[in-house]
């Protein structure tokens, strides 16, 4: 079980804190400590890149009367390193990637010792794998262990809840099918997001595994049922026009998947929801859905061939711990749109008779910060403190959960203070 409180030094410790994330976390943290609520310590592999960050935020906030972050060296390599910091830390927040390289030791350390933990990994082969080996372990020593607590998978885990249950106070029955559509979004790729995605990338072309996670939409989903699987159209039925993925799909559906499974399946076994860029419809909208689509279809294949990937990511994506420049300047914008389709009210029409007859429901998930960074390092800081007021009143759900199951709607509520906010359009 947990340790006590007198045990836990720190009650939220940053690990990759001088990374561009990183610091926007911990930045975001020392501000809204207010009068010290709780303990925060900044860890890295560098002394001295820590002690420029503290100095930057202690020099941001001159009359703060709150102590100052502590420093805490850790080598996510070394097994022992790893654990001197776990057991000493109430909530750990890993913002070191790639999580496949830098996460492992750490997710193995947090389950055994009982410490709680928030990341931003969109790895969902290195995800499964994690489940897979401590997911029993942290259950047992009651540590809770959350995926995915940035742009991936906030916005759409805690979304089609939030959707959930503004179509339940409608008193409509829970959704047939659920659309995310992204509309206007000013941000850009982190270094950290690519570095990530090329790790993914080289590890599926060497290994079976790997490739099957990324193929299986319920690589995530603790209980596998083989199903014939909805055949995905161009043409959606519930929008009524032409479609491409979205380009984080592939993680976040098997977020809300899991969060489906794990809550007793209310939307299915196959719940319909697809994360999609609308054109619109008609003809000319129908030849930039297959434009777009040849264009995403290329830039994978690019990446996925050794030559063009290391040529990529030499001359053209950024490196790990860098950031957009949207992000550096502390602008940046997105909004998504949540659209839940259930049978009209009319007892007549029979549940699932139709996409043309469904009463559509719609949310939003928006902010005036850049998704990758600004808006991500507010989701996971609000996240993390929120599971350590859990931790304190014995709250918490033990367990690899997912944003959905481990925080729900109090965390809608606070994400919707700090300025991510959740909406009935």
């Amino acid at each position: 079980m947990e340790r006590t409180k007198s045990d836990r030094i720190y009650d939220i410790a940053v690990v990759g804190a001088t990374g561009f994330a990183g610091s926007l976390v911990a930045g975001y943290l020392g501000k809204h400590r207010g009068t010290g609520q709780f303990s925060l310590a900044l860890a890295g592999r560098s002394m001295d890149r820590l002690e420029s960050l503290r100095n930057r935020l202690t020099a941001s906030d001159p009359g703060s009367t709150v102590p100052p972050p502590q420093l805490v060296h850790v080598n996510l390599l070394d097994q022992h390193s790893v654990d001197a910091l776990v057991r000493k830390t109430r909530v750990v927040v890993a913002a070191a990637g790639p999580y496949s390289r830098y996460g492992s030791l750490l997710v193995a350390s947090c389950a055994s010792h009982g410490t709680h933990y928030v990341d931003l990994s969109g790895e969902t082969p290195w995800m499964q794998r994690m489940i897979q080996q401590h997911n029993h372990e942290a259950r047992e020593n009651g540590a809770c262990i959350v995926h995915a607590c940035g742009y991936d998978s906030i916005p759409s885990d805690l979304g089609v809840l939030f959707l959930r249950t503004v179509m339940a106070s409608d008193g409509l029955d829970e959704p047939e099918a659920v659309r995310f559509v992204p509309g206007p979004t000013h941000g850009g790729f982190s270094g950290g997001t690519v570095a990530s995605m090329l790790s993914t990338f080289a590890d599926a072309r060497k290994d079976a595994a790997t490739r099957e996670a990324l193929r299986d939409p319920d690589s995530l989903t603790p209980d596998h049922h083989p199903l014939r699987r909805r055949r995905r159209r161009r043409h959606d039925p519930w929008l009524r026009t032409w479609t491409v993925p979205f380009v984080m799909e592939a993680v976040n559906s098997r977020v809300v998947r899991r969060s489906n499974a794990l809550s007793g399946y209310p939307l299915g076994h196959d719940p319909d929801y697809r994360e999609v860029i609308s054109f619109g419809s008609g003809f000319s909208a129908c030849v930039k859905s297959y434009a777009a689509s040849f264009g995403m279809g290329l830039f994978l294949l690019l990446l996925l061939v050794p030559p063009t990937r290391m040529l990529l990511s030499r001359t053209v994506l950024p490196k790990p711990g860098e950031g957009p420049k949207v992000a550096r300047e502390r602008r940046g914008s997105f909004i998504v749109r949540m659209i839940g389709y259930s049978s009209t009210r009319d007892s007549s029409v029979p549940r699932g008779a139709s996409a043309g007859s469904a009463h559509a429901t719609t949310v939003t998930v928006s902010a005036d910060r850049d998704p990758g960074y600004g808006a991500t390092a507010i989701m996971i800081a609000e996240a993390a403190v929120l599971l350590c007021e859990q931790a304190t009143t014995g709250s918490v759900r033990p367990g690899f959960q997912t944003p959905a199951t481990a925080f729900g709607l109090p965390l809608v509520e606070r994400l919707t203070s700090a300025g991510v906010k959740f909406v009935r359009e």
